[in-house]
């Protein structure tokens, strides 16, 4: 094997690992997404939790049935 066909070879080579990376970048970048996703449905959850909370101990301190307003 001369030499042109070891060069040619390794860009070949190369040609593929830019192909490969490509395809992590894009499936780190759906993983990214899937994270910020559940990341705010678990703070929406919380903050819906909170106010719902909130709203309890309400009623508690007003003798109000907070059920009404859940």
């Amino acid at each position: 094997m001369t030499y042109q066909d070891q060069i040619r070879k390794l860009k070949e080579e190369i040609e593929e690992l830019k192909e490969l990376v490509l395809e992590l970048r894009n499936e780190v970048s759906m993983i990214d997404s899937e994270i910020s996703s559940v990341g705010l449905e678990i703070r929406a959850k919380a903050d819906t939790r909170d106010v719902r909370d909130a709203i309890i101990r309400l009623g508690e301190k007003t003798n109000v049935d907070a059920r009404l307003f859940l």
